[in-house]
């Protein structure tokens, strides 16, 4: 006899295989936060200059000067500790230029301070009726005014003050300017005053 076969009503056939649910894909990692720059190292405490050591700078900070000629004519150079109402004196009677250095005093100051008692000194070895004549001329200053002041004075307002700012202003650069006798000098000015300063040929 042959076999019969009975085919499944549709709605009683097996249900097809559920598809596999898709995977997720990972989720990418965030990436690290930047590390913050390291802090740099902090600059070392400036060690303060001793007395001599500033002047020293200071004169090491001066336009190039013979000052081996000062020296020859018997001129020394003292950096000492601070002296009530006084920056700086110069001693014709002794060649001493005596610097007065107070605690925390810059080189820069010290060489302004420097520079105008250098122009003293100058004044004092190489100065002639004849070359104080020229300047006061080419400075427009009075020529019947008195050349110093009195001892230890301020000398802003006399001929020789005046000749040491400008001298000042020669060897240290653009520094304040003080004398009241007439304005700072202008480059073309300083350019004719120049000569008056260096020392006489050998």
């Amino acid at each position: 006899t042959g076999v019969q076969t009975c085919a499944l009503p549709h709605s009683e056939r097996a249900a097809p295989s559920p598809k596999p649910a898709p995977v997720p894909a990972p989720r990418a990692l965030p990436a690290p936060a930047p590390r913050p720059a390291p802090l740099p190292a902090p600059k070392p405490a400036p060690v303060a200059l001793t007395r001599q050591q500033t002047g020293q700078a200071a004169l090491a900070s001066l336009r190039p000067y013979p000052l081996s000629r000062l020296y020859a004519a018997g001129w020394t150079i003292h950096f000492l500790a601070p002296r009530d109402g006084y920056l700086g004196m110069t001693y014709g009677g002794t060649n001493s230029v005596d610097i007065y250095i107070r605690d925390g005093q810059s080189v820069a100051y010290t060489a302004r301070i420097l520079g105008h008692e250098l122009g003293h000194a100058i004044d004092l070895t190489w100065g002639t009726n004849t070359s104080r004549a020229t300047y006061l001329r080419l400075r427009g200053i009075n020529p019947a005014t008195p050349w110093y002041g009195c001892g230890a004075c301020t000398d802003f307002a006399t001929p020789a003050g005046d000749w040491a700012e400008v001298v000042a202003r020669y060897l240290v650069g653009n520094t304040d300017f003080r004398s009241t006798m007439a304005p700072a000098p202008s480059a073309a000015q300083m350019n004719a005053l120049v000569p008056l300063f260096q020392p006489p040929p050998r």
